[in-house]
Order: C-alpha cells, then sequence, then structure tokens
C-alpha cells in the first residue's frame, strides 16, 4: 500500500475498447467514452488474451464448447483445442498485473467476456440457455475476487456504469489508505452514507467491523471489511435507501434551518421521490448548506463526489 491517495486508478481494459486492432478478424470495438473520457481519469492497462497466446492478427475464431463437463476453448476452423494455452497465458498476464482497481472486459467474448458468454456442445452447436465466462475472466475473477469488473455490454447501462465508476474509486481510495487504525476509520467515517445507499443493515457491519478493530487485528479485520464492502457495491443504490441517507444528512441541519427553509428541502426531496428531479439537485442542495453552515463532518463524505466530475459526462 501507498500514503498517497493522489495516484490515479489503474483500471485493466480489453485492448479491442481502446481502438487496438487486436481482435480475431483484424477490427476493434473502440468505446470513445472508455478512450476519451475515462482516460482522462484513470490510467490503462490493456491487454488481448488471444494475441498474447500468439494466435495472430487476424486469426481463426474460437469458442467456448461444453466437452466432458468441462469448458474448452475450440477453434472453430480446425477445431484445435486451444483451452491450456488461454489458462496458462492468462495465468502469466495475471501474474504480471500492476495493482488495479477495476477491469472493464470486451463482451460475450471466449477470453473476455464476463456473462452471457455462448457455449456450445462438441460439435459446435449452440447450447440454448447455457452461458460461462471467457477464460481469462474466469482467471481474473479467480485471482481477485474483489476486484471490480464490468464488460463492455453492461458497462453502457447508464445505472451499471454510474455505479462501476463509484465503486472503482471507492476500492481504489481503500487500496490507497495506510495500514493505521486512524486511517482505516477514517475512511468509513468518510464513505459512511454513500454505503447508506447501498445497503443499511451492511453498512452498519461495516461499522461494527471499523469499531471493533485493533492494531493487533487490523490484518484480519482489514480483509474482512473488504470482503463485505464489495459484496455491498455489487448492489446498485434504491432510491428508497438514497432518500434515508438524505434524512439523515438533513437531521444535522435541525438547529440551523427556518421551518421554511426545511419545508423546501421536504419538497425538493418529494420531488425527487417522484421522478421530477435528479437526484443531484438534492445533493448539490445538501452540499451547499454544508458549506453555508460549516458542516465538515458532511463536507468529507464522498457522497458528493464518488468519483471525478470529469466522469458525469455522458451519464
Amino acid at each position: 500500500m501507498t500514503n498517497s491517495t493522489e495516484l490515479r486508478p489503474i483500471i485493466g481494459v480489453s485492448a479491442c475498447l481502446l481502438g487496438q486492432k487486436v481482435r480475431f478478424d483484424g477490427g476493434h470495438k473502440l468505446d470513445n467514452w472508455i478512450a476519451s473520457t475515462l482516460k482522462s481519469e484513470v490510467d490503462f492497462h490493456s491487454i488481448c488474451p488471444e494475441v498474447e497466446m500468439n494466435l495472430g492478427i487476424p486469426r481463426p475464431p474460437v469458442q467456448l464448447q461444453q466437452i466432458d463437463n468441462q469448458i474448452r476453448m475450440i477453434s472453430k476452423k480446425d477445431h484445435f483445442d486451444h483451452t491450456e494455452n488461454a489458462i496458462t497465458t492468462a495465468q502469466r498476464l495475471i501474474l504480471n498485473l500492476p495493482q488495479l482497481s477495476g477491469f472493464i472486459l470486451m463482451k460475450k467474448s471466449p477470453s473476455c467476456g464476463f456473462e452471457r458468454v455462448k457455449i456450445h456442445n462438441e460439435n459446435g452447436e449452440l447450447l440454448p440457455g447455457v452461458h460461462g465466462l471467457g477464460l481469462f475472466a474466469a482467471e481474473l475473477k479467480k485471482a481477485y475476487p474483489f476486484l471490480p469488473i464490468i464488460d463492455s455490454g453492461r458497462f453502457q447501462d447508464l445505472s451499471h456504469r454510474e455505479n462501476f465508476l463509484r465503486t472503482i474509486f471507492i476500492y481504489h481510495r481503500f487500496q490507497n489508505i495506510t495500514f493505521k487504525l486512524s486511517s482505516f476509520q477514517e475512511f468509513h467515517q468518510n464513505h459512511k452514507f454513500i454505503f447508506m445507499e447501498y445497503h443499511q443493515d451492511l453498512m452498519r457491519g461495516l461499522g461494527k467491523i471499523a469499531a471493533n478493530t485493533t492494531n493487533e487485528n487490523f490484518s484480519e479485520k482489514y480483509l474482512e471489511y473488504l470482503e463485505l464492502m464489495m459484496k455491498m457495491l455489487e448492489l446498485l443504490p434504491s432510491k428508497k435507501n438514497r432518500v434515508n441517507s438524505i434524512m439523515h444528512l438533513f437531521g444535522f441541519f435541525k438547529n440551523d434551518l427556518t421551518s421554511s427553509d426545511k419545508k423546501v428541502f421536504m419538497e425538493m426531496l418529494e420531488n425527487y421521490r417522484n421522478d421530477l428531479i435528479p437526484y443531484l439537485a438534492v445533493l448539490k442542495l445538501l452540499e451547499f448548506l454544508s458549506f453555508k453552515y460549516q458542516k465538515n463532518y458532511i463536507l468529507k463524505q464522498h457522497l458528493f463526489n464518488p468519483f471525478p466530475k470529469a466522469l458525469m459526462k455522458g451519464q
């Protein structure tokens, strides 16, 4: 771990998504938002597992086949079995990864696909309703069970994209806390209300872990906290939980605002409940009140800045 929180997150990316011509047909799958907007705030570590397998560009396409209850990577042209090469290459690549804070994988790829990858029988016929993970993606998940991972298909859904961005920056901040009890507990305090948006019981569970952490059991509690936090961040924040989080924060202003001020705020919150205004509008008003009344505890909350503002483009 490093003491610097100024370091940019490093995100693994399937090379074709950055416009590199590495696909089996010599083409690419450039995602402009990833290659331009996201690149402005993170560093990339790009990988094409099939190129690293020395299959060449272009190359005969491969597919995943279920043979004797095992998933194999088979060439569609000559039926050559590339499974062992794929797995050993994946393990080599994973062993040499820098400290990553997330990974964006090419959807449905027999190497990189993270979900809904088509599975075929030994004759190359599609097995309806049967899906799996690409072989590189499976090895990556096995080696780094807590790493935030998303595929390029789900990344197009704005709610999942926003949650992935939140998660990689939360994970990055957690990676960079020092092995000091005060640093660990400060991390929890500054993320308390963003965690409340996900699941109140899990947030309280994280609070108990942080409260019961000592210098003697720090390593054990650090991993326990990480596991529960990443489980929670797989969820999407609900409107109900967001309203509850805002109401808890609003309680800090009960002695500062007039009755008419409180009424205006509650009307705004009700408008959010009814989809008349975006959640960001409520947050900006709460942030303004925090500045006005010098609520430093609230201003430290990452609820207001879960990821850099530049990444709001296209959200």
